[in-house]
């Protein structure tokens, strides 16, 4: 991919890794797995291995656990990224002649569908205050 195509699977492949890396270390840290000899935490390469056990010390879960709120912010950082990028395709829509260019291929009310999918108010993760 390139241009505009290539900055919006950027969007994309962040929000991928940001969101599962995110989630899969604030389970660890919510988590307590395992014994006295340590705890445990699933691969989180994404690398499409299969899952596999990865033993944390008890400093390496201290660790993990210390750190929680990152990796929750990871997850929301992760779903602003894809709440740009609706945005980003009717900009690039325009940007490349709109209709004119893509014809029936991407008529402007599926460019208008993704933008409205793809946006803030569908997209993006908002803290819930406490019941």
């Amino acid at each position: 991919m390139t241009g505009a195509a290539a900055a919006i699977a950027g969007l994309e492949l962040a929000f991928e890794q940001l969101s599962q890396r995110g989630w899969a270390m604030t389970l660890a840290a919510a988590s307590h797995l395992g014994g006295a000899g340590g705890s445990s935490l699933r691969d989180l390469t994404g690398g499409g291995r299969a899952a596999s056990s990865l033993p944390l010390s008890p400093a390496a879960l201290r660790f993990v656990r210390a750190n929680a709120s990152l990796y929750i912010g990871s997850v929301y950082d992760g779903h602003y990224n894809l709440s740009v990028v609706g945005q980003r395709v009717r900009e690039a829509y325009e940007q490349l002649g709109s209709a004119a260019t893509f014809g029936a291929a991407l008529p402007p009310a599926l460019v208008e569908q993704l933008a409205r999918f793809y946006s803030p108010g569908v997209a993006r993760l908002a803290p819930k205050p406490p019941s």
